[in-house]
């Protein structure tokens, strides 16, 4: 009995929306009142809020009383609707109805991931967070010595939100798909070497990175780095994994990136279609 109640009260939810019977109840009650006194709404009602609206209208403000009226009204709508609990869980539904169903993940998608997975896991996420923190730190540094330097909270978020992510995306209990997978990962690396780039820059014309207080956090992330960015290069070498990966960077455009990462990165010539 109460297997076959929580199926109703499922498919209620999924057809009508998290307040089925209260819906249900308010239509049938606006049909029964509707039938009622359907004579004295067309014949009464209605005739007098048109006369009432005329007699505004005529009125030297009128129209624009009429308009003030009204936005207040509908703002006063919107405002208790959305503050109502009722509307917070409607959010919510549709919110959940507007999400992709996820599939299971077949055996192809789960060998694919997992050596991303442990590359990740091992070395990646690591690196992501030292160098958020020395990012993080060096930005802070920069607001004292700088105006623009309030835009780089903008690329530290950045990061952060991509390292968490890429964690969510190989975790155990995650249902992504491979190639959302690679997407999450590319856009992390992207906000990965967005940071790096301004790290350069700061450190090329603004403060040495490398000779300053941060020297020793950053020679353990370049360490860091060095270690994710080579397991990811032996991770490309796989023939379904080839090419899936933005990692390489074109030496000639970034002179200063490489530079600033102490270690030549470039690519591969068969691996050029894939630089960021």
């Amino acid at each position: 009995m109460h297997r076959a109640t929580g199926r109703l009260r499922e498919f209620l939810y999924r057809m009508y929306g998290p307040r089925p019977l209260v819906g249900i109840a308010v239509v049938l009650l606006t049909a029964l009142v509707g039938s009622l006194f359907w004579d004295w709404i067309t014949q009464e009602a209605i005739p007098y809020v048109v006369g009432g609206m005329k007699v505004l209208l005529g009125l030297p403000i009128g129209f624009f009383g009429a308009v003030l009226v009204g936005t207040i009204l509908v703002l006063a709508a919107l405002a208790f609707v959305d503050t109502s609990p009722t509307a917070a869980v409607m959010k919510e539904w549709l919110a959940v109805g507007k999400k992709p169903r996820s599939r299971p993940l077949g055996e192809a998608d789960r060998a694919l991931i997992q050596p991303l997975r442990t590359v990740w896991n091992r070395h990646g996420q690591i690196a992501a967070a030292c160098l958020n923190d020395l990012f993080r730190d060096v930005a802070y540094e920069m607001k004292r010595k700088a105006y623009w330097a309030e835009l780089l909270d903008r690329k530290v978020q950045e990061l952060e939100a991509g390292r968490q992510a890429m964690s969510e995306a190989v975790s155990d209990s995650s249902t992504m798909q491979i190639d959302d997978v690679r997407l999450t990962f590319n856009e992390m690396y992207a906000a990965y070497l967005g940071a790096c780039r301004w790290l350069a820059r700061i450190d090329a014309n603004d403060v040495k990175i490398a000779e300053g207080p941060h020297k020793e956090r950053l020679e353990a992330w370049r360490r860091l780095h060095h270690t994710f960015h080579d397991k990811l290069a032996d991770l490309l070498e796989l023939p379904l994994q080839r090419g899936s990966l933005k990692i390489w960077l074109l030496p000639g455009a970034e002179e200063g990136l490489v530079r600033f990462l102490g270690d030549a990165e470039g690519q591969p010539e068969e691996h050029r279609s894939d630089a960021l």
